[in-house]
Parts: structure tokens; sequence; C-alpha cells
């Protein structure tokens, strides 16, 4: 994936000033990688004795801030686009060498929580193929009129109504923004409709929280702790994000609810724990600098954009988060005090809960699935479509996946959270005074 990724992007650069000389410089000394087709996903995938180099020469073109015309005229700095794409690719192709090394495809034989994932995917997708096919989007008059339509068509109980009238409203949102040509902003609401999925009951005199709550992180920078590092000697920094993309951050989180029934009293018990022993904070849960969401588990990732000029800057934002989580996770598990490469032994890696990434281009959604392979190996499956929203089956198709991920969440990775939950303030409780809960305090910088 990421090899096509790459290929596809640079082939993009060659309008860019000074694009012809690196271009042939490539050609001249490109060699051709030795691919095999993968036994899962039919995807090329590099032979295990391939390396990649940590400065590639295929981004040549970029090894200067500034770049001369193709008529010998004065130097010109590259637009912001064009420096945070040679940031993505850097980063990208040393995510290989890392530490943890993250690699992008899957492994083989599929570990037993990928596949159900997997199953998860397929059957939102199997599903939403009975949905009632609808007439074009221009005879529809009204939401109404068409959830008419459906009702006596399909017959739904109050559920499905809710359901159907739920996904038109999502489709016609979508539409509108699409049709205007707005930036990723404005994809936003549409976005969260669907993480939000299913809706509390209107009529529920006292609802209980949310499991998982939607979490706006545009704003939020990962610490760069937890974020894959460069291979030794100069392990203690992370990979090349650099100012060009501002650190990592992803638009949108789904963090699993510290006030929730399943989960409150050992948060508290961990809270009350670590005060008792004169920590400043209890021990992060996720990978945040935020002093308020890094005590929450992170499940998922969700990065939007709307446009191919930043498809490449998405991929690389969540190809840095997701393994990110991962890292807090685990470290909340060992209930170590690392803050730079973590070298802790004592954990066992299929214990660990996948995280799921979505990547959402305008209509389109991806899904990318992000584990553990030993404890020094980080994989990412390929992308697989999660459905769109421009149409409306696509649409049932996010929000059939959407109920059932948190479904698997809450059987699944609530449990290990809540004997994860326990078993820190039970390590708590036995030691002395000491500052583990504050060895990240201060945020990134």
């Amino acid at each position: 994936m990421r090899d096509q990724l790459l290929k596809r992007h640079r082939m993009d650069d060659s309008a860019s000033p000074g694009s012809q000389g690196a271009k042939k410089r490539r050609i001249e000394g490109s060699t051709t990688p030795d691919l095999r087709s993968h036994p899962v996903t039919g995807s090329p995938t590099p032979r295990a004795s391939r390396r990649v180099p940590a400065r590639p020469e295929s981004i040549s073109s970029f090894n200067s801030e500034t770049t001369s015309s193709s008529a010998g005229g004065p130097l010109t700095t590259p637009s912001k686009s064009t420096r945070a794409k040679r940031v993505a690719i850097q980063t990208m192709d040393q995510l290989e060498l890392a530490e943890p090394s993250v690699v992008f495809e899957l492994a083989w034989p599929v570990p037993h929580s990928i596949r159900i994932l997997q199953d998860i995917l397929a059957s939102s997708n199997s599903r939403a193929a009975f949905v009632p096919k609808l007439p074009a989007l221009q005879q529809i008059l009204s939401v109404q009129a068409l959830s008419d339509v459906l009702i006596s068509a399909s017959d739904p109980t109050p559920a499905d109504h809710e359901f159907f009238r739920h996904a038109l409203s999502i489709w016609r949102q979508a539409a509108d923004v699409n049709d205007t040509r707005l930036d990723e902003q404005n994809w936003y609401p549409v976005v969260r409709a669907i993480l939000n999925w299913p809706l509390p009951d209107p009529f529920d005199a006292h609802p209980s929280p949310a499991l998982v709550r939607v979490v706006e992180s545009q704003n939020m920078l990962f610490h760069r702790n937890f974020l894959p590092k460069k291979p030794r000697p100069s392990s203690k920094q992370p990979i090349e994000v650099a100012t060009a993309v501002s650190g990592v951050k992803v638009d949108h989180l789904l963090t699993f609810n510290n006030t929730h029934p399943a989960l409150r009293s050992h948060h508290e018990d961990l809270r009350r724990t670590a005060y008792a022993h004169e920590l400043f904070t209890p021990p992060p849960c996720s990978p945040l600098a935020n002093d308020i969401v890094k005590n929450w588990f992170v499940g998922m990732v969700v990065e939007v954009k709307a446009g191919d000029q930043t498809s490449l800057k998405a991929e690389s934002q969540l190809a840095l988060a997701a393994p990110a989580v991962l890292e807090a996770t685990k470290r909340f598990s060992v209930g170590c005090s690392c803050t730079q490469v973590c070298e802790c032994q004592d954990w066992d890696p299929a214990t660990q809960p996948p995280v799921v990434g979505l990547l959402v281009d305008k209509h389109k959604w991806e899904m990318r699935i992000a584990y553990w392979d030993g404890k020094k190996k980080i994989r990412i499956t390929q992308p697989a479509s999660a459905g769109d929203t421009s149409s409306f089956e696509g649409v049932c198709r996010l929000l059939l996946l959407m109920r059932s991920l948190k479904d698997w969440a809450e059987e699944m990775v609530v449990p290990f959270l809540v004997s994860q939950l326990q078993a820190r303030t039970r390590a708590l409780a036995n030691e002395g005074s000491g500052g583990e809960g504050s060895e990240l305090e201060g945020g990134d910088d």
C-alpha cells in the first residue's frame, strides 16, 4: 500500500519547478523492487530482504528548501503543500525502519481479532445490499417523501424508521457539501453524524452515558513520546513529521467514556490510588497531550480530507496516530514509566486490542486496522472500502458498520480495559509514593 501511494503522489509532482531534472535523476538511479503477491490480500508485498533507505533517492527532488525554474530564473520557495508532501513521503519511507517498525501489510495467518473486524466490515456490506433501491436524487422532493417510500417498500420497525431517516439526512447533507465544493471542515458534521450512530433514545428519562465518545481533535497533538522513533542511534526523536505537517493530529477520535457505568468505578479507583501515592495525575491512557483526553482510552482514529492534494498527508498522519494509540495502551498495561523507546518485555502482544483507522476523503470512506505483530512490529492492513456518502446504500453501510464496531468494542475491548485498570490500580496500591504519574507532564513541544 505504501509503495503504491508514494508512486501515485510522486507522479503528481511532475508539474512542480525543477521536476524535470529530478525525474531524470530518478530514472537514471532507480531500481525496480521485486514484488510478490500477498497470499491474503493479493496486493504487492515487498520481499523480506528488501531494505528501505531512510533517505530514499526517489525524493531527491525535495532535497532543498528552494528550487530553480527550468528557465534558469531566480530560486523560488516550494509551496506549503509541497513541503508537507515531502515530509509525508519521508515519513512513510522511514516507518518500516522505525522503533517499533510499521509495516503496511497483513500478517499470515490472520490474527483472530483482525478476522473479527474483517467479518464485521463484510457483514455491514452484505446487510446494506438489502436496503430498498431509491429513485434518483433529483426526483426526491423531500426527506419525508422518501421516508414514506421506504416504509411502504420494506415495512420497517420503528427502529428501522429512525435508521432510514438518519441515513437520508446524512445522504442529503453530504450531497449539499459536495455540490458547494467546500473544504474538509464542512464535512465534519457529516462525519460526526455517522460516528455518533446509534443515537440515544430521545424518550429515555434517565439515559445512560454513551460508551463511546466522539472527540473533535483537530487541535490536539499526539505526544511525541508515543510516536514511532527513528532507528538508532537517534531513536529518541520521532520520525520526520516536522513543522511542515505541524506534528501528529487527526480530526476525530472515538474514545471510551470513563463515565460509563462499565468503566467509571474502575477509573475512579485508579485516580484515588494515584492521588493517595502523591501522583500529580493518574497514568495516561492515551497518547494525546491534552490534559483531559490523555485519561481516556482511544479505540478509533479518523482523518478527514477533501481533495487529492492532501491525501498523502492524511495517510501519514493515520500511519503515525494508530501506532501511537497502540503504544500508549501497551505502556498502560505494562505499567512502565518509559518516555522514549519502550524496551519492556513483560506483556503479550496477542492480548492487546487493535485500533481502527478511518480515512474520509469527501464521499469515500476507507477502513484500516492497526495491530501488534510481536513486540517490535506494528502492522496496518490494506485499505478496505467502508462505505460512501454519495449513495443511500453507502450511508447505510457506514451506519451499520459503526453500530457493529461499537458492539464489538463493548463485548471485546471493554473487558480488557477493565482488567488493565484493575491491575494498574493494584500495582499502584503496592508501591510507595513516586513520580510515575507525572512523567509526561507538559504535553508536546
